[in-house]
């Protein structure tokens, strides 16, 4: 995981790919092809299962869905 990402992503409790399509034109391309064309975020992909500006509530029940559970924190010292 990358360390130079917002908080939100390193806060993160599932493993995940981050691409910045700022540097990655082949990501760049899988963002604008799902998007009709345009550049809309988040865009996430579990499982092969495309979702645009997901809400909480659906990334919970997708990963539920997949098994994919969240590792638990560990405690700050």
């Amino acid at each position: 995981m990358r360390s130079d990402l917002p908080g939100s992503q390193t806060d993160a409790r599932v493993p995940y790919d981050y691409f910045d399509i700022e540097e990655n034109d082949d990501a760049q391309q899988f963002v604008v092809e799902m998007n009709n064309g345009r550049r809309r975020f988040p865009l996430v992909v579990i499982e092969h299962r495309v979702m645009l500006q997901p809400t909480i509530e659906l990334l919970q029940r997708v990963l539920s869905e997949h098994g994919i559970r969240p590792f638990k924190r560990e405690l700050e010292r």
